[in-house]
């Protein structure tokens, strides 16, 4: 398959099939519905865009949050939560049930200056990346059509997650944390009685985001770091209750010469999706049965000559 020295020795290389200019650096993306990407920017403004045809890609609608930096964005039942850094309300929700026409319903003030949010199961968890806290938000009897205008409370705060909390997901009854120190991983079955439960965690080094597969498998956490690349954990008995444990597998890293650092990751099936910094999207695939890394498709962003100079660092997510 080549090696991340030699990009061009890849048998499957990712490809542009469209463009679209929105005005503005892109800085995330990695929430969807159907064939409407969701993206925020360096600006106030996230911008809804319709893949109905992937080669022509369309500017369906854009929201200006007014304040803050709008750097996350998750999706889901019809919802767009929107993170705002630097900013109060920490996350802002819209109505996106027709993408072409959002209405913004709820400003959420629990937390303020918001870095990352995770939609999952009718619950909402949002954390600012600096502290050690993750609020967590009971949205299952939310109603578009009667929305709150506030929601200043959270219905559960975990506090004393490691250094600080960076990024959360979640998949299945587990809750994974990016606490900057390492990858902490919690229960999530029963949050009608209770705050998330401990389970374990792997240290790190500048653990950054992470993201695990649909079967509770494999983990993949990022670090953000000169130099910082990807490691791969198995999940020991994640179905056994307490008996989680995470286990190495693979890592997998770029040298700096050519990037400095990953990003994000995201998961579909068992193909890891990356953002770097420098050399844009990196695609891995996770043997199931070896737990292993292997490289098989890429796009240099940096190798796009419609990319000002500038701007060919900035890739967040994929």
């Amino acid at each position: 398959w080549g090696s991340p020295d030699r990009p061009e020795e890849f048998e499957e290389q990712a490809q542009v099939i469209a463009d679209l200019e929105m005005g503005g650096i892109i800085v995330g993306g990695r929430s969807c519905e159907a064939m409407l990407p969701f993206i925020n920017q360096a600006q106030s403004r996230v911008d809804i865009i319709d893949l109905t045809d992937p080669s022509d890609p369309q500017l369906a609608a854009f929201v200006n949050t007014q304040v803050g930096s709008a750097q996350d964005v998750k999706v889901g039942d019809g919802l767009m939560f929107v993170g705002l850094e630097s900013a109060s309300p920490g996350v802002k929700i819209y109505d996106v049930r027709n993408p072409y026409d959002p209405e913004l319903l709820t400003n959420v003030t629990a937390m303020s200056a918001v870095h990352n949010v995770f939609y999952h199961e009718g619950w909402l968890f949002v954390v600012d990346s600096s502290s050690d806290e993750i609020d967590i938000h009971d949205l299952r009897d939310y109603d578009p059509d009667n929305p709150p205008a506030t929601i200043s409370q959270a219905t559960w705060t975990v506090d004393n997650v490691g250094f600080f909390v960076h990024d959360v997901t979640a998949v299945g009854h587990l809750l994974f944390a990016a606490s900057w120190d390492a990858i902490r991983v919690f229960d999530i079955t029963d949050l009608d009685a209770g705050p998330p439960v401990f389970l374990t965690l792997a240290p790190g080094d500048s653990v950054h985001s992470s993201w695990a597969t649909a079967d509770l498998k494999y983990l993949v956490a990022a670090e953000e770091r000169t130099g910082g690349g990807l490691t791969l954990y198995e999940m020991v008995d994640a179905e056994t209750p307490g008996a989680l444990s995470l286990v190495l597998r693979d890592t997998f890293e770029i040298p700096v010469s050519r990037a400095t650092s990953v990003h994000n990751p995201v998961i579909k099936d068992y193909r890891v999706y990356t953002s770097w910094y420098q050399v844009g999207v990196q695609v891995l695939e996770i043997d199931p049965v070896l737990g292993e890394f292997t490289l098989v498709a890429s796009f240099d962003t940096a190798a796009m000559a419609s990319i000002p100079a500038s701007e060919i660092a900035i890739r967040w997510s994929a």
